[in-house]
C-alpha cells in the first residue's frame, strides 16, 4: 500500500529556509550583485566567443580536440560569472559593506560544480548521453550543497508501495534507472574499447575478432544489467514469477532475433562465411560480405546494393560461397 507523505513537514522546511535565506537585505543586496555578474558574464561572453570558436575551426587540431574545445569555450559564461562573483563577494564582506554571502557562495558553488562537472565528462562523445549525465551528477551536488539532498531523498523514499514484504519507493526507482544507464554505458563502452582492441590482434581472422567481439560485449552488458538491479537493493529472488512469464512472452517474441544471434556466432565459429567471403544466395543476390552483426549479414553487390540477410537464412537455406576454401578469390 501506498505510504503517506509528510506534506506537512516538508513545506514548513521550505518556508523556513526561504523566510531565512531570501527575506532579507542581504538577499536583495546578493541579488543585484548576482544579476549584475551575469549580465557582465552573458555579454563579455558573446564578444568572446565567436572569436574563441572561428580559432578553434580554423585550427589543425583533431576532430574530437576540436568538439572538446567548442564544449569548453560554452563554460566561459559560467566561468566569467563565477570570477565576476568571487571578486564581488570578496569586497561585500569587507567590513564597510558588510553584507552576509552565504547565498552568493551557495551559487558560486554551484557553478563551480558545473564547471568541473561539465570538464570531467567530456570524455564522453554522444552529447545526449554526456548531457544527461552532468544533469544528474550537477542537480545532486547543487541539492547538496544547499542542504536539501538528505530531505529529497526521505520524500523520495516514503513515495512507495509494499506487496507482502516486498517495498518499491520512488527513490529505490530512481537509483535503479540511474545505475542501470551508467552501468550499460560504461558496457558498451568498455566493449567498444574492447572491441577495437580485438581488430589490432593479427594473429586472430577476421570471423575470430567478430565473433569474440560479440561475445565480450554480450557478456558485459548482461553483467550490467544484473549488477545494476542488485546494486540498488532489488532482491532477483522477488521477480521469479513475473520473470518466468516475462521471459515466456519476451521469448516468443523475440524468437528470430535469438535465433538470428546465435545463427551469426555459429557462422563466426565453424568460419563457414566470413567478411570477405564471396556469396550467392538462392533468390539470386550475388556480393561479398561485408559485415556480419548481431542480427543480419551485409551483402554488398557489384552495383553496390547492399542487402541485411538474417542470419538464420544463411543457416537454413542454399549459400554458395565462392570463397570457401580458397583465400585468393575475394573479388569485388
Amino acid at each position: 500500500m501506498l505510504e503517506k507523505i509528510d506534506t506537512q513537514n516538508l513545506l514548513s522546511t521550505a518556508q523556513n529556509w526561504t523566510t531565512e535565506h531570501f527575506l532579507t537585505t542581504n538577499t536583495l543586496y546578493q541579488g543585484i550583485l548576482l544579476l549584475s555578474a551575469f549580465v557582465l558574464g552573458s555579454f563579455t561572453y558573446h564578444i568572446v566567443r565567436a572569436k574563441a570558436f572561428k580559432a578553434i575551426e580554423n585550427s589543425k587540431m583533431p576532430r574530437a580536440a576540436r568538439r572538446i574545445s567548442n564544449n569548453l569555450v560554452r563554460l566561459l559564461f559560467p566561468l566569467i560569472s563565477l570570477s565576476i562573483l568571487f571578486i564581488g563577494s570578496q569586497i561585500a564582506k569587507t567590513e564597510t559593506i558588510g553584507v552576509n554571502t552565504a547565498l552568493t557562495e551557495g551559487i558560486m558553488k554551484v557553478l563551480l560544480a558545473w564547471i568541473i562537472i561539465r570538464m570531467a565528462v567530456q570524455f564522453i562523445a554522444n552529447s545526449a548521453i554526456r548531457n544527461f549525465f552532468a544533469f544528474v551528477i550537477w542537480s545532486i551536488a547543487a541539492l547538496s550543497i544547499f542542504g536539501f539532498l538528505n530531505q529529497t531523498m526521505t520524500t523520495l523514499d516514503s513515495i512507495s508501495f509494499s506487496i507482502g514484504d516486498f517495498r518499491l519507493s520512488a527513490l529505490i526507482v530512481i537509483k535503479s534507472v540511474l545505475s542501470l544507464f551508467t552501468l550499460l554505458y560504461l558496457a558498451i563502452f568498455a566493449s567498444s574499447f574492447a572491441e577495437r582492441r580485438i581488430f589490432r590482434i593479427k594473429s586472430l581472422t577476421r570471423s575470430s575478432q567478430v565473433l569474440l567481439a560479440k561475445v565480450i560485449r554480450v557478456v558485459l552488458i548482461v553483467f550490467a544489467l544484473l549488477v545494476g538491479v542488485t546494486s540498488a537493493g532489488i532482491d532477483l529472488s522477488l521477480f521469479a514469477v513475473f520473470g518466468g512469464a516475462i521471459g515466456l512472452g519476451i521469448g516468443f517474441g523475440l524468437q528470430k532475433g535469438i535465433s538470428n544471434l546465435f545463427s551469426g556466432m555459429l557462422l563466426l565459429m565453424d568460419q563457414s562465411i566470413k567478411p570477405g567471403d564471396v556469396l550467392e544466395l538462392e533468390n539470386g543476390t550475388f556480393g561479398w560480405v561485408n559485415q556480419m552483426a548481431a542480427r543480419y549479414t551485409e551483402i554488398v553487390t557489384r552495383d553496390n546494393k547492399s542487402f541485411l540477410i538474417p542470419n538464420e537464412e544463411l543457416i537454413t537455406q542454399r549459400v554458395v560461397n565462392w570463397s570457401h576454401g580458397n583465400s585468393s578469390s575475394a573479388c569485388r
